[in-house]
């Protein structure tokens, strides 16, 4: 399951609103944990279960003739058996037993082999049989039971009379522990077995699972049953199928592999080739990489609302329907996705075909997954486009280390699903990435080509892994993983630059100040290259080295030059290693190494540096200069996000001249978010950028919503006709749901009333509704004096919808500080049976949270909000003018010089 990667992430989150419990997470992920760590300190390690007796082989057959209803009926045929080769040390309790997860399932009925008895409460079914297994035997075990609206696992797609152009249609989505709501089993990935699938379904649907095609049968009563096996052992999370009204693409043969896309019946064609077009290409690709030939009978992708992102089960690889493209929303996040495809098609080795023994050693999936994209990047496009990534993976898992740092490896994690965080997903590609740099490309790729052979089809850890690469290199690596992947933290280096004309050198000291021994964050082994380039063009290169073993946190590079000055200064040029740093060089550096250092991170370095450090109008008319010359749009999106976190009238001038240069929708959008602030010069350029034609949805988007900001009257009107207009709805709502919420920061009474009656069912498009419920939330706490209790009201109504992303929205946004809806907790808590167990902590979690906010009655902690935002807008308005006033004196004193 991919990161979406980099500021998209923030953009889709910011735009759909929380869509997934883990979402609810991470604003709540503190409540309750020590030291805002990653886990409450009652939370005990987690351990794979045993594997003495285990299932080998599943035949699952399934009937959907009441697909309508949300119903099917199945009959699970499982293969047990003894796995060890000798029973003399085990208990008995361990050879004649065995436990299934299986959540909510009805009318319950089992036979097998020897079977004694059996018990089934709602959540396991329990085996026992009088004789144990005997070493390497085999027992088939048959369950029977009914499927009726599942509440995770297995997801149904019916067509309403609010929303009749449902794609009428059932699809899984298993990760991590999700597959027991349909399929009694052990549902955990070192189980894994071999599959059959019997699908019946109407004979007008389509019905696919993972594996090879083996045949249809039709029956009478105008159904057919459709038969698929897969011959490789497949854990539970990556059992797969799909059955219902699709529409099907059929692209061409890899090596004899045939490959399809399917989406909900309706889904123009073209969209689906925008998504997976290059998927053959990425089939050739990427065995090339890792040594081996493609190990599946198939590759088919399939779209649905109901799946999260998307998924890489075995040959049949699922996707959230709102990641299809048409040409607009195509035109900023095509090579994004493109990175999602290939990162689902890298867990065919890393993941899939070997599969993780536990959840403690996700990273050899997902932080693989993750690091191909940089690769396919890198092979594919460019290098700045794989430094970008790389780029980004960085900032998004060290911001995530601002809340709570963990090792890599872990085995202390409150539910499997918190594994899946930027500590997994970009941290650990960056570790991946600097063994790469460490052992070198060649060593590199043959020990990983070594490690895909030798465990192919098998469960894998950590250190097998590493020994692969110790074998291909001859390093030893105990200690690169001892501090990497099973301890807390990274590098976090503060720097001097010194230059002496007298003695013609430059003097470097970095320090890393991560250091902190009651929070067991240690000193790292590591060698900074440092790049020096002198006014005459010549480049002097040197090393800062920490060795763990002397314990000093400071080292220093004495860099002889010539008697040129330097001119700039790259730090760790070859993008080898994860740190932060924070080293002013002068002005003069800062602006030559922004304009003209060779790699991305260096450059986007220098301006951070340029805008957060030094701040000055000469600073930042430098830094306009800069900018608006820079070819990569990348390095465009970088400054426009630290000079949106600067918010000072210097930076928004910046930003008004980018937003008026940049004509690539890809920073355009980024250029928008970062100039959501109250200005009068930021309301006259969104409005006048609104007016323009052929805007991509995500621009439009983030310029209506700024708009909304400015909470000018004249601006209502414009945003309401624009939130009535149907032809501005955009590819999954994006246009409209921007519009809703744009009128809820608007604040005005008349756009609240109007919000109030757009959350039932119909009255928006399905992926707009959370962005009414974001909306009238921000709105109410300025409604007075009834307003904050009756978005309370309205939300706790919703809090059952049918949606699973209303209804999560609806317990964000109640749970904020902003609302102070303690009297809802009982409401929210009720909600339980509507969510999978493992997930619950996030909102017990947040109504925790909720009850330890003092309580000044509906509305009270609203208004001390409402004082508290005011006065800072006013102080940030003063601060802008005092600016104004500073910057004309600077200008009359300039002019006097002249004079």
């Amino acid at each position: 399951m991919p990161h979406l990667g980099q500021e998209l992430h923030a953009c889709q989150a910011h735009a759909a609103g929380a869509e997934t419990l883990a979402d609810l997470y991470v604003g709540t992920c503190s409540a309750g944990a020590a030291d805002g760590d990653f886990v409450p300190s009652s939370t005990l390690p987690k351990y794979a279960p045993d594997t003495v007796i285990q299932s080998t082989h599943i035949d699952i057959s399934l009937d959907f003739s009441e697909i309508e209803h949300k119903r099917a009926k199945a009959q699970i045929v499982h293969t047990f058996a003894n796995t060890c080769k000798s029973n003399a040390s085990l208990q008995r309790g361990v050879l004649s037993t065995v436990k299934l997860n299986g959540v909510g399932f009805l009318e319950m009925a089992v036979k097998g082999d020897g079977l004694a008895s059996w018990t089934y409460d709602g959540e396991h079914v329990c085996l026992h049989w009088d004789a144990p297994f005997a070493p390497e035997e085999k027992r088939d075990v048959s369950l029977t039971y009914k499927i009726e609206q599942p509440i995770i696992g297995l997801c149904f797609e019916v067509p309403t009379k609010e929303y009749p152009d449902r794609a009428l249609h059932a699809i899984t989505d298993l990760e991590s522990e999700r597959c027991r709501y349909w399929l009694a089993c052990i549902d955990f990935p070192v189980v894994r077995t071999t599959l059959k699938f019997n699908l019946r379904a109407p004979s007008d649907m389509h019905a696919i699972a993972n594996g090879a095609f083996v045949g249809t049968t039709d029956h009478d009563d105008n159904s057919k049953t459709t038969e698929w096996a897969l011959d490789t052992p497949c854990p539970s999370y990556l059992i797969c199928f799909a059955v219902g009204r699709f529409e099907e693409v059929v692209d061409e043969e890899v090596n004899g592999i045939p490959v399809k896309y399917y989406a909900p019946k309706g889904t123009p064609h073209d969209d689906m080739r925008r998504l997976w077009g290059k998927t053959p290409a990425m089939m050739r690709w990427l065995p090339k990489k890792v040594g081996m030939e493609f190990p599946w009978p198939k590759y088919y992708q399939i779209a649905s609302p109901h799946v999260g992102g998307a998924m890489e089960n075995i040959s049949f690889v699922t996707w959230g329907q709102r990641l299809l493209m048409d040409e607009n929303y195509a035109s900023d996040r095509q090579l994004e996705l493109d990175s999602v495809n290939i990162h689902e098609m890298a867990h065919t080795y890393f993941g899939d075909l070997l599969v993780i023994r536990h959840f403690e050693h996700v990273w050899l999936k997902e932080s693989w997954a993750t690091y191909m994209q940089a690769c396919y990047l890198e092979d594919n496009v460019s290098k700045d486009e794989a430094d970008f990534e790389m780029l980004g993976n960085a900032e998004y898992y060290i911001a995530e280390t601002g809340r709570y740092m963990r090792p890599m490896v872990t085995r202390t994690y409150d539910v499997s699903w918190n594994m899946f965080d930027m500590h997994t997903y970009p941290g650990g590609a960056w570790r991946i990435h600097m063994l790469r740099k460490l052992l070198g490309d060649e060593a590199f790729w043959d020990g990983v080509q070594s490690y895909v052979r030798m465990y192919r089809t098998q469960v894998v850890e950590t250190d097998e892994f590493r020994r692969c690469l110790e074998k291909a290199s001859g390093l030893n690596l105990v200690r690169f993983f001892d501090q990497w992947f099973y301890s807390k933290g990274f590098p976090q280096m503060k720097g001097t630059f010194d230059f002496s004309q007298d003695k013609k050198q430059v003097s470097i000291t970095l320090e890393q100040t991560q250091v902190d021994k009651a929070k067991s964050i240690g000193l790292f082994d590591c060698t900074v290259e440092i790049e020096v380039t002198d006014a005459d063009n010549k480049t002097y290169t040197g090393h800062v080295v920490f060795q763990s073993d002397n314990e000093s946190s400071k080292s220093t590079l004495v860099l002889p030059i010539g008697k040129a000055k330097p001119v700039m200064v790259r730090v760790d040029p070859g993008n080898k290693l994860l740190f932060s740093l924070e080293m002013s060089t002068g002005e003069d550096v800062l602006v030559n190494t922004a304009k003209g250092a060779d790699d991305v991170p260096n450059r986007v370095w220098a301006y951070k540096e340029l805008i957060t450090r030094n701040g000055s109008y000469p600073a930042l008319n430098k830094v306009r200069e800069a900018v608006l010359a820079e070819k990569f749009y990348g390095v465009r999106i970088k400054v426009a996000n630290a000079l949106g976190k600067s918010k000072t009238k210097g930076a928004i001038k910046v930003l008004l001249e980018m937003l008026k240069a940049d004509t690539d929708p890809r920073v355009t959008s980024f250029i928008i978010n970062a100039l959501h602030v109250r200005d009068e010069d930021v309301r006259d350029a969104l409005i006048e950028y609104i007016k323009r034609k052929n805007l991509s949805y995500r621009t439009h988007a983030s310029a209506l919503e700024g708009l909304g900001l400015q909470r000018h009257p004249d601006d209502v009107k414009l945003l309401l006709s624009i939130a009535q207009d149907d032809s501005q709805i955009g590819q999954h709502a994006w246009v409209r749901s921007a519009a809703l919420r744009a009128l809820g920061k608007t604040r005005d009474p008349a756009a609240f009333e109007y919000l109030l009656t757009r959350l039932a069912p119909g009255k928006e498009p399905e992926d707009a509704r959370p962005a009414v419920i974001a909306a009238i939330a921000t709105a109410a706490q300025w409604q007075q004096p009834t307003g904050v209790r009756t978005a309370i009201e309205l939300l706790v109504e919703y809090l059952h919808d049918d949606a699973p992303n209303v209804r999560l929205a609806c317990i964000a946004h109640l749970c904020s500080p902003a609302l102070e809806a303690h009297d809802a907790a009982p409401s929210i808590l009720a909600t339980r049976p509507l969510w999978d167990p493992r997930d619950w902590n996030k909102v017990t979690r947040a109504v925790s949270s909720l009850r330890s906010t003092p309580s000044f009655g509906p509305g009270g902690a609203s208004a001390k909000l409402r004082e508290l935002m005011k006065s800072v807008e006013e102080m940030e308005a003063k601060i802008r003018k005092l600016e104004d006033k500073d910057r004309e004196r600077d200008a009359q004193e300039k002019a006097v010089v002249k004079e």
